[in-house]
């Protein structure tokens, strides 16, 4: 099918959208969009339309991921390639301008083919960082007439963040923590599908992405520093800890980073990617749920592992020039941590020794009195309270 030659996101193309959907019959269905990655938000959500309400449901994902993601999905669910190089056929528009309801994970340049549509921005998680209109140059804004977050404090983050309302933001918590919370019973299943099994403890690092701060690209350095997030980082060290304890730590890269030796960091501490979470056939928000503790620094899966009351270990060596060039939400950062800010390596080996030899959760009280700021519900109904409240309020 031929390309259109207008980008997404340009005022012709806005025009052209509105003028050829009016020739699209609108239909009674949902079309959930991960067009950068598979998200777990899409999964849990397309899935729970589709068990739950008499409407077709489409969901829009990477072609590589089409295969990986279909035994996850309700077998009503209609799988459909997205778009790439940010252009549409019109097979694509026909999909998108049908559906009565629209479901984003990602910033996705559109132009509503009917003020009838209803578009809700799922997101990809709860924020430590400055995103969308706190940040400059992340100018693509996603437009939406409904948002979700996970408590009222996150409602106002949300609102500011997105340039919506208040009052069209949802306290609903995210579909992908269903998922997660639901996977806890199948841990030991887990662990043994991906030979985890014969590890007194599992753990899983997931630092954030960093973007290439001289630039404002998206430029990313393949050192060993840049995969931890910290310079210097006394890997051996770790995975010394590691074998001490009869543990193990998975370090999960960003999707946009290239891993060329995946699993061969150290006997104890292994580089998986998306592509190893697809060989295993095992959803990121699944494998979560297996693992006994996270590592991270700014990533927003801190806010939705605090669900699982376990230890995280938040190890971050350059607050203050994150916060200068990427930028934070919070000040002081350390105080909405759910453990101490561990900013030296020292401290953070200390730390982690201490959990894996002796089991105590030293943080336990300051997660939980953060969960409840980050989480109004702690339950794993999050994708109902979407569907309620934009379907059955409409």
């Amino acid at each position: 099918m031929r390309k259109w030659g207008l980008k997404l996101g340009s005022i012709p193309y806005k025009l052209l959208c509105r003028m050829l959907g009016l020739f699209v019959k609108k239909q009674h269905r949902a079309l959930v969009i991960s067009n950068v990655k598979i998200e777990d938000n899409a999964i849990s959500m397309a899935n729970f339309l589709a068990a739950h309400y008499s409407l077709e449901v489409d969901l829009m994902l990477p072609a590589r991921d089409m295969a990986f993601v279909k035994p996850f999905l309700d077998s009503r669910i209609h799988l459909y390639p997205s778009p790439r190089h940010m252009c549409l056929d019109w097979t694509s528009f026909k999909r998108l301008s049908r559906a009565k309801y629209v479901f984003l994970t990602y910033q996705f340049l559109y132009a509503k083919a009917s003020r009838h549509q209803q578009y809700i921005n799922l997101w990809h998680g709860l924020t430590y960082k400055k995103i969308q209109r706190l940040r400059p140059y992340d100018g693509i804004l996603v437009q939406a007439d409904y948002t979700v977050a996970g408590s009222e404090m996150t409602r106002e983050m949300n609102a500011a963040i997105f340039g919506v309302p208040k009052e069209q933001v949802l306290i609903s918590g995210l579909p992908r923590n269903d998922q997660m919370l639901r996977s806890r019973d199948q841990a030991n299943r887990i662990q043994k599908k991906l030979n985890l099994d014969s590890y007194s403890r599992v753990l899983i690092w997931m630092p954030t992405y960093r973007r290439s701060n001289a630039t404002n690209s998206t430029a990313v350095r393949k050192q060993a520093s840049a995969l931890f997030g910290v310079e210097d980082f006394a890997l051996h060290r770790l995975n010394r800890i590691l074998e001490e304890n009869n543990a193990v730590c998975l370090l999960k890269t960003h999707h946009v980073m290239e891993v060329e030796e995946e699993g061969k960091t150290f006997d104890r501490v292994r580089l998986i990617d998306d592509a190893w979470l697809r060989r295993h056939e095992v959803l990121l928000y699944e494998f979560l749920a297996c693992t006994d503790a996270l590592i991270s620094d700014y990533s927003s899966v801190m806010i939705d592992y605090m669900l699982l009351d376990r230890p995280i270990f938040c190890l971050a060596t350059d607050v203050e020039h994150y916060q200068r060039t990427q930028g934070l939400c919070f000040s002081p950062y350390s105080d909405w941590v759910p453990s101490a800010l561990y900013q030296t390596q020292d401290a953070f080996f200390e730390a982690v020794e201490v959990f894996l030899r002796t089991g105590i959760d030293q943080w336990q009280a300051k997660r939980r009195r953060l969960r409840t700021a980050f989480f109004l519900h702690q339950d794993a109904h999050s994708a109902r309270r979407v569907a309620e409240a934009v379907l059955d309020g409409d």
